[in-house]
């Protein structure tokens, strides 16, 4: 779970932080810069699984080109950052496994990363560093609002001393053998040490690997499956019927269990009712085409393909099985409400929420039966939105876990003026503890730039 998280230098996220609980909303108006947050979100987790250069060519709107680390950059057309710096805190899972089988145990499941990159002809690794929280109670590391048996399944209150995994510049390495080669290196620390040895180090690449970006597309929803293709859902959508089919097939088996399968269609078709009318939902499996399609019942007993059904249905419907993932993961969705009708807003703000882990539950039956933090996953939801009708929705929910996106005027990289996006919190919620100021913005006018700009002028005036 990403409870914290600092960016400096990355598109225009300048001198930027923001805080998680295991629901966020943000909302602002296009264009302010809530995609970027996602961006360097996804980077982290690239950064993890790839080579630097090939973890900077897959982020979004890089087109994967020779230039796309240097695109990473804050710039105004002239100036560029020197430097990127991104440092996250996080709770991770307290049991951790390597790809021989090998399994062990955090005593303290906080940990804080960070990397700072250059760009030199290539993307170069300057600084990359993990440290454990140490001698923090819960209410120190998480201050969103929980349950205390929240504290107790995830070891919150575990009072470890801090200390340092890994500092590469300051020529600290996990094999104490290798000293860093800072100039040559072609991959994070993260991605090079994941094995048992090292359990910190491979909580947190797990951890990480667990970040997801959703910018659903109808057309991929769409698209049937081709077996073999791929092992889970795309960003943009693609695979769908593959996700759908998990959990038709718990055991990993060949053949669906057809009590999960009927299952899982009632659950769908109820809850899809409000916006279209079903008797059945199901993964169809062609053996000769290799191919998986989703197919539906309508209520006039016609049976109609995936490409038949609307945008915001096929949106609506891949929430909902992302509900029934299990396992520690965050998931970034890009505007959830494309495609649905706003009278459908009030199911999709309770989808969305439900998706998350409510931390103010007691899980202490849970706890005697599974002993700490094993089967109790942190399932974190991070949206962002521009529609005053989803916000209104969510308000009304859950005030404290929004976030209004606005741009303050600071002064950037080499004294140049700059736009850099900040986040406000709703006054009086969780958010906003001494020296955190929030905003008493109407529910529908921060679409309005200049209602917003009025707000949060002091912030600008402050950053400067």
């Amino acid at each position: 779970m990403l409870t914290r998280i600092e960016v400096d230098g990355f598109k225009n996220l300048l001198g930027f932080s923001a805080e998680f609980g295991p629901f966020t909303c943000i909302a602002g108006p296009n264009a302010v810069g809530k995609s970027n947050l996602f961006d360097a979100i996804e980077f982290l987790s690239l950064l993890a699984e790839y080579p630097l250069e090939e973890a900077a060519s897959r982020v979004r709107a890089t087109l994967g080109s020779h230039e796309s680390a240097r695109a990473l950059f804050w710039n105004d057309g002239e100036v560029w950052a020197d430097r990127i710096h991104i440092a996250v805190e996080m709770i991770v899972d307290g049991s951790v496994a390597d790809g021989l089988g090998r399994a062990d145990k955090l005593r303290n499941p906080k940990l804080r990363y960070e990397v700072e990159l250059t760009f030199n002809g290539r993307l170069r690794l300057a600084g990359e560093r993990l440290i454990v929280v140490g001698g923090a109670s819960a209410s120190e590391v998480v201050h969103f609002p929980h349950h205390p048996s929240f504290a107790v399944a995830h070891r919150l209150d575990d009072a470890t001393p801090s200390k340092v995994i890994f500092d590469l510049a300051a020529g600290s390495m996990p094999d104490a053998s290798l000293p860093p080669n800072l100039d040559s290196a072609r991959k994070t620390t993260l991605q090079l040490y994941n094995t048992i040895e090292h359990p910190e180090i491979l909580a947190a690449r797990e951890q990480m690997l667990s970040w997801r970006r959703l910018a659903l597309e109808p057309s991929e929803l769409r698209k049937p499956h081709v077996i073999g293709s791929a092992q889970r859902l795309s960003a943009s959508g693609e695979h769908l019927p593959l996700l759908m089919m998990k959990f038709t097939r718990p055991d990993g088996s060949a053949h669906d269990d057809v009590s999960a399968a009927d299952l899982l269609s009632a659950e769908l078709v109820a809850k899809l009712g409000p916006i279209v009318s079903l008797r059945k939902i199901w993964v169809d499996e062609d053996t000769e085409r290799q191919l998986l399609t989703i197919r539906a019942t309508t209520q006039s007993g016609e049976t109609i393909s995936a490409r038949k059904l609307s945008d915001g249905t096929l949106r609506y419907l891949a929430l909902l099985l992302l509900g029934h993932e299990g396992g520690d993961h965050v998931s970034c969705i890009e505007e959830p409400e494309n495609g649905v009708h706003p009278r459908r807003f009030t199911e999709l703000a309770d989808n969305l929420v439900d998706l998350a882990t409510d931390a103010e539950v007691d899980v202490s039956e849970e706890l005697q039966a599974h002993g700490k933090h094993d089967g109790i996953p942190l399932r974190q939801v991070i949206v962002n939105t521009h529609s005053a009708e989803l916000v209104k929705q969510v308000y009304a929910r859950r005030k404290g876990d929004l976030l209004m996106a606005t741009t303050a005027l600071i002064s950037g990289p080499k004294g140049r003026d700059a736009r850099a996006l900040r986040l406000h919190p709703i006054r009086q919620t969780w958010r906003c503890r001494a020296g955190v100021r929030g905003v008493t913005l109407p529910i529908y006018s921060y679409l309005d730039p200049q209602a917003v700009a009025v707000t949060t002028s002091h912030a600008a005036d402050e950053d400067r």
